[in-house]
C-alpha cells in the first residue's frame, strides 16, 4: 500500500496540512474536500458502503467527487452564491454556455448520467 497522501485537488482555499487516516493511519491532506477520510487505501470502499454511498468499482469516485467539490467552490467564489444553491445555478449556467456555445445540454446531461451509472455499478 502507497503511504504517501493523494494529491491535493486544485487549490481550495485551505491551508494543506496533514494526518493520519483515522481507518489506516496513512498520512492524507486535511485540507482536501473529500473529508470521508482516506481516499487512498482499502478502507475507503467500506466507508463508502457505511455511508451508504453506491458503489465505487474503480474506486476513484472519491476523486471524481473532490473533482466535482473544486468546480463547486471555484463558482461559488466567481457568482458569490451559497452553498445551497450553487449546484443548481451552475446547472443553469451551464445550460445557458450550452447554448450559446452550440452544445445539446439534455444530450450531454444524459450522457453524464450514463457516465455515473456505470462509474456506480456493482462489480
Amino acid at each position: 500500500m502507497d503511504t504517501k497522501a493523494p494529491a491535493l485537488p486544485p487549490d481550495n482555499g485551505q491551508e494543506e496540512t496533514r494526518e493520519n487516516c483515522e481507518a489506516c493511519k496513512v498520512e492524507q491532506h486535511t485540507a482536501c474536500p473529500n473529508t470521508r477520510g482516506c481516499p487512498c487505501c482499502e478502507h475507503a470502499a467500506a466507508m463508502d458502503a457505511m455511508e451508504g454511498l453506491p458503489p465505487d468499482p474503480e474506486g476513484q469516485n472519491g476523486d471524481r467527487a473532490a473533482w466535482a467539490e473544486s468546480a463547486i467552490v471555484a463558482f461559488e467564489a466567481a457568482t458569490g452564491t451559497d452553498r445551497e444553491d450553487a449546484l443548481a445555478d451552475l446547472l443553469c449556467d451551464l445550460m445557458h454556455w450550452a447554448d450559446r456555445n452550440g452544445t445539446d445540454f439534455a444530450s450531454q446531461l444524459d450522457r453524464a448520467y450514463r457516465n455515473y451509472e456505470e462509474e456506480t455499478a456493482a462489480e
